[in-house]
């Protein structure tokens, strides 16, 4: 196990403005569980609403692609020299 924090200081505000400010994020209940550099962690608790196929039930594509899309450009901004 790492001593680095789950979530690097300098990163503080990108996560609650991830968290709280992004209404699609806020209404999914993302929270970031990991965010230094180069590396990002997010997760969505599950709740029913997001079932996109009520038949299989499957999650919908829509919360799968906001996860690879919000980790991915955290990640990518994490790398900026100037954040």
């Amino acid at each position: 196990m790492s001593d680095e924090p789950s979530i690097d200081p300098q990163f503080t505000k990108l996560v609650m403005f991830m968290e709280q400010h992004i209404p699609f994020n806020k209404l999914l209940g993302l929270r970031v569980d990991l965010l230094r550099k180069g590396e990002c962690v997010l997760r969505i608790p599950w709740t029913d609403h997001l079932i996109g196929d009520s038949k299989r039930p499957a999650v919908h594509g829509g919360v799968i692609s906001t996860l690879a899309d919000t980790a991915g450009g955290a990640a990518c901004f994490s790398m900026l020299s100037n954040p």
